[in-house]
């Protein structure tokens, strides 16, 4: 990408290319809107509004708009997509600590699934209960902790006596080494 031409008028030259995107969003919003022609009749715009283009993208866009205006199969990649959306709209609409109560409503919008609270133990009274509770409790810990024990690791058992056994020979020969002093420490 070198030099623009000195010769070529650069401003005409910017205009035009912006007049040749203006035409092409234009023409992808009539192929939308054909798209969209079931939902609220916007697709019959869509022709009426073909006659202001440039020729040649009224043509291509007309193209378009007919083809997709023909009776068509269900896309099964935009229904994935739309149901997608569904679901992201669910999970932000119960996204917050009202659960989605104090949000507007949009227009044809699904209903919510009932929240289902969470009810707990009252934090007084029967203290029988309350200590059956906790002894439940108790045993149960006390028994994941006794299953994870009850099969002998050995490499973790070699570890262990490993370390013990390092551990002894340091603090006897730290305690060798105590009385006598080195010179220049």
């Amino acid at each position: 990408m070198g030099e623009p031409d000195p010769y070529e008028d650069q401003f005409a030259k910017r205009a035009e290319e912006k007049k040749a995107r203006v035409a092409k969003n234009k023409a992808n919003q009539l192929r939308n809107l054909a798209r969209a022609g079931g939902k609220g009749g916007a697709g019959a715009a869509a022709p009426a509004a073909l006659d202001k283009l440039p020729t040649a993208v009224a043509k291509l866009a007309a193209a378009k708009a007919a083809a997709e205006a023909s009776p068509r199969q269900k896309n099964p990649a935009r229904e994935i997509r739309k149901k997608e959306l569904r679901e992201d709209l669910t999970t932000t609409r119960t996204a917050t600590a009202s659960y989605g109560r104090f949000d507007k409503e949009i227009a044809n919008e699904p209903k919510l699934p009932k929240h289902e609270r969470r009810h707990f133990a009252p934090t007084t009274g029967n203290l029988s209960q309350q200590r059956l509770q906790t002894l439940e409790l108790a045993n149960k810990v006390a028994s994941k902790v006794a299953k994870a024990t009850d099969p002998v690791n050995a490499r973790k058992a070699a570890n262990l006596v490993q370390k013990e056994q390092e551990a002894r020979r340091k603090a006897k020969a730290s305690a060798s080494s105590a009385g006598k002093k080195r010179k220049g420490k």
